[in-house]
């Protein structure tokens, strides 16, 4: 979408969104072999784990929204949802687009929780010159306090928030042995 008055492009913006959260995690865990790897083409496979504790940063999910009468004088305006602009929040004739992501740093809050993640890993190739290994794992991420990330509303109809957040990933990694 382009705005005429200013001839900017918007930005890609999440429908009923209101807050972003951030995860540092500091794990404690171990990785085990169930067999070896041969010298070549040999492929090493085991599982690991990891738990410890988290902190969330929450930080407020700002949208810019068109004000002012339809082809009248209009400007854009950031808004973060703060309970009593529901209508304007949700409103996707007069939402323009995401705002700048450093809008609401100031504003970001904390939220302790804890972590874990369990794996299957395999390794390739003992010998080889470049290291190559696999992961494949679940996370589980549990933050105290409100981390809600979504508007649970009449307008957004199947949302709900919760303070558990589960990840499948795959991890991917090649190294020079030394």
């Amino acid at each position: 979408r382009i705005n005429p008055a200013t001839n900017r492009v918007s930005r890609a913006f999440t429908y009923g969104k209101i807050n972003q959260l951030y995860a540092l995690r500091v794990g404690f865990g171990m990785r085990k072999y169930l067999s070896e790897k041969a010298r070549q083409r040999g492929v090493a496979v085991g599982y690991s784990y990891e738990f410890g504790p988290s902190l969330g940063l929450l930080k407020p999910y700002y949208i810019e929204v068109i004000t002012g009468e339809p082809g009248g004088n209009n400007r854009i305006q950031d808004i973060r949802f703060d309970g009593d602009n529901l209508n304007q929040f949700l409103n996707q004739d007069r939402i323009f687009g995401a705002s700048a992501w450093t809008l609401g740093l100031d504003e970001v809050g904390l939220r302790p929780g804890l972590h874990a993640k369990a794996a299957a890993h395999f390794g390739f190739g003992a010998f080889d010159e470049v290291s190559k290994s696999l992961e494949a794992g679940v996370m589980a991420d549990f933050f105290l306090g409100n981390t809600d990330l979504m508007l649970e509303s009449e307008l957004t109809p199947g949302v709900t928030n919760s303070p558990l957040f589960l990840s499948l990933y795959l991890k991917v990694q090649f190294g020079k042995r030394w």
